[in-house]
């Protein structure tokens, strides 16, 4: 069995984010600390994990649009948590709809270099 070599940077980012979560998560659940109003951060999980993807290179993740998305949507969740623009959970849905939209439109703008072989095209190579 061969592994694919290689960047794994959003890999390795999303898992020490979730070591940096659950250990803090941890302590907060022995009391070595307090997580009180913490919780209300959590948008920027999602800020970090666009980034991520952002800086991913591009032979490995077509997800650059999505890792845009993922950023506007760690702030507008920023945004509800903290009430900025008065925006609240109840209001702000539609953007978070607009959003996705905004993210399958970038997936095709940044996937274009990246063309996925049909199956005769896969054909000519393999002979």
């Amino acid at each position: 069995m061969t592994r694919k070599s290689g960047p794994h940077y959003p890999r390795i980012v999303t898992g020490l984010m979730l070591m940096a979560i659950g250990l803090a998560f941890f302590l907060d659940r022995t009391a070595l600390i307090s997580l009180d109003g913490w919780w209300r951060l959590w948008p920027v999980s999602l800020i970090v994990i666009g980034v991520g993807q952002l800086l991913a290179p591009r032979c490995e993740s077509r997800g650059q649009g999505w890792g845009i998305v993922m950023i506007l949507e760690g702030f507008l969740f920023l945004g509800v948590q903290f009430g900025w623009l008065g925006l609240t959970w109840k209001n702000s849905w539609p953007m978070l709809v607009m959003l996705v939209g905004l993210g399958f439109i970038l997936d095709v703008i940044f996937s274009r270099g990246h063309s996925i072989p049909t199956e005769s095209e896969e054909g000519k190579n393999h002979v």
